[in-house]
């Protein structure tokens, strides 16, 4: 591989890893406390529901937000390619 191509990877990877854990952390936490809420206050099923609706709704702004930064990065690349700094 060339040096343009493993930084474009090195510079990609951190996004990929971000995007990943943005989707995986919110619904594996929110889980996990409606799961312990649950039992130690002796609350209802209800909760369970409440923390699949605020686990969707992390996983949409972490989807929307990852979104706007590939864009911002595709036009960032695409303004250097026109002006052939890439």
């Amino acid at each position: 591989m060339d040096k343009k191509t493993t930084r474009a990877l090195a510079q990609g990877l951190p996004l990929i890893t971000q995007f990943g854990l943005s989707l995986a952390v919110p619904p594996a936490v929110c889980l996990f406390g409606a799961g312990w809420l649950r039992t130690q206050f002796c609350l209802g099923e209800w909760i369970i529901g409440a923390a699949v609706v605020l686990a969707v709704a992390g996983v949409v702004s972490a989807c929307g937000n990852c979104f706007c930064i590939m864009l911002r990065r595709a036009e960032e690349d695409e303004r250097a390619y026109r002006e052939g700094d890439y």
